[in-house]
């Protein structure tokens, strides 16, 4: 009976060691028995002492085992916890050297952008105390050169005394004027204006002999050759121009539409304004190819071309909705041909523009007998003054960098590589 217990309570053990243990020492109970039918009390306590004492050991093992493994395992967790420490120690640390590099860095900018201003701003000051300089001997020399003129012009006035020396005067003054670059009409101007007025004031001429002194003609109080600007032109709008006066006229006698430059009589007498008059006419004969020469009339000088219909840069970008288009997918064909066609003939242009805008980029509208629209890039508003073509460049970046959305733009630009 006491075998059976002990089989009977090896049977619920949970503990796998100790129900070995039991089968086993069961197993070898059972032989014992088996040999043995006559078993004495005593070996059968005996057997169960030995089991008793066996089950002692096994779960003291087991005890020791478990204590073992809680104490790799709290050791286990001490480790990991001591690295996950030093990890975050070391991030730290690492943290806190790059935000110093990131410090570092910002700080070495800051001083490099600090130099880089301070050099511009002492560049920018030299080169505005050259031009201040440059200005002040430019405004030195014209005021040097009007004083030479204009002593020049007092003495004209105060030698011109004789009517009948009108065209010696005319021929003696002014290969003297060319010294001064003042234009031959401003001397033969000056010189009928110095005898009319000697006339009205009733200055008798110097005393001549009086076989040789013809009678003196009336000098005409306006030169005959010279004609007024109202008898050729109706003025029809006075347009924008950066040095000098530009109008689109209409020819009295031909009906004819006309962009007229003008350099009005006061300006003909400073040399500087008329060599950029001169240079200007150069320019822009070079470029329309059909330019009149330069006529003389009272109010100045002026040359003249034909009037073409056109509309602005601006004036069409807004007719056609390119400025409203948000992305460049939204272009089309014509749009991208218009502006790739500007940056051509800024590219090929034979003089350059110092003063490109929206408004003197035009565009002319040539409607083909296939309906289709074909359209041709023009320039108007040339000045004397002359620029490379990087800045002619940079203006059409500034007026397309207006006239169109900034994404679209910047997107067209990367695009094309312009």
């Amino acid at each position: 009976q006491g075998i059976k217990k002990v089989v009977l309570m090896g049977s619920f053990l949970n503990n796998s060691v100790l129900k070995d243990y039991f089968d086993k020492e069961l197993k070898i109970s059972q032989r014992l028995l088996s040999l043995n039918t006559q078993a004495s009390q005593a070996d059968y306590e005996a057997l169960v002492a030995g089991l008793a004492a066996r089950t002692e050991e096994v779960i003291e093992e087991e005890r020791k085992r478990r204590e073992e493994a809680e104490r790799k395992r709290r050791e286990e967790e001490a480790r990991k916890r001591r690295e996950e420490e030093e990890r975050k120690r070391r991030e730290e640390e690492e943290r806190k050297r790059k935000a110093r590099l990131e410090a570092e860095r910002k700080r070495r900018e800051e001083e490099e952008r600090k130099r880089k201003e301070e050099e511009m701003r002492k560049k920018e000051e030299e080169r505005r105390r050259k031009e201040e300089e440059e200005r002040k001997k430019r405004l030195e020399a014209e005021k040097k050169a009007k004083e030479q003129r204009d002593a020049f012009i007092r003495e004209l006035q105060a030698n011109c005394t004789d009517p009948a020396k009108q065209k010696e005067y005319e021929e003696k003054y002014t290969r003297e004027a060319a010294r001064f670059n003042i234009p031959r009409e401003v001397i033969v101007w000056t010189i009928q204006e110095s005898l009319n007025n000697l006339k009205l004031h009733g200055t008798p001429p110097p005393p001549v002999a009086p076989t040789i002194v013809p009678v003196a003609p009336a000098a005409p109080a306006v030169d005959p050759n010279l004609m007024r600007m109202y008898d050729l032109f109706d003025v029809d709008a006075v347009l924008i121009d950066h040095e000098f006066t530009t109008k689109k006229v209409t020819q009295i006698d031909s009906g004819a539409k006309k962009i007229i430059r003008i350099l009005d009589s006061a300006a003909m007498t400073n040399p500087v304004q008329l060599a950029n008059f001169k240079k200007l006419y150069k320019k822009e004969l070079k470029y329309f190819k059909e330019l009149s020469e330069i006529h003389t009339v009272q109010e100045g000088m002026y040359y003249s071309r034909d009037y073409v219909e056109s509309l602005s840069l601006k004036e069409y970008i807004r007719k056609m909705g390119i400025d409203k288009k948000t992305s460049i997918d939204q272009l089309k064909s014509a749009d991208l041909k218009l502006l790739l066609q500007v940056f051509r003939e800024i590219n090929t242009l034979e003089v350059s523009h110092a003063h490109l805008d929206e408004d003197n980029i035009q565009v002319v509208l040539n409607r083909k007998w296939t309906l289709r629209r074909d359209i041709e890039i023009r320039f108007s508003g040339f000045t004397s003054e002359d620029c490379t073509q990087e800045d002619m460049e940079k203006q059409l970046h500034q007026i397309f960098g207006k006239l169109l959305e900034a994404q679209v733009y910047a997107d067209f630009r990367e695009r094309f590589n312009i």
